[in-house]
């Protein structure tokens, strides 16, 4: 049994190496049957795909008629209007 796990832990990484590359060149964001189609020419299963996406915490979210699922990269804080970290500074205002 410990033998397939660690099969499935490995099929699980590749197929999420694989598909942080694919959603990076798809510019974030994929349809869902795309990506199994074309994971499934790159050698990886639909069960794999899936683990994949719950590893890496991507968002899933259905759209449009007739209706189609997404995946996405998780943004950072900068891209979704939070301010991104900065270096330390020294405090404001009048301490005198």
């Amino acid at each position: 049994a410990s033998t397939a796990v660690a099969g499935d832990k490995t099929a699980t990484t590749e197929a999420a190496d694989w598909l942080v590359d694919y959603l990076e060149l798809a510019g974030g964001a994929a349809d869902s049957a795309a990506i199994k189609r074309d994971g499934a020419k790159a050698g990886h299963s639909a069960d794999a795909l899936k683990r994949a996406r719950q590893k890496l915490n991507l968002a899933s979210r259905a759209e449009g008629f007739p209706r189609t699922t997404r995946w996405s990269l998780p943004q950072s804080e900068h891209a979704r209007g939070g301010s991104a970290p900065t270096a330390p500074t020294a405090p404001t205002g009048d301490f005198s």
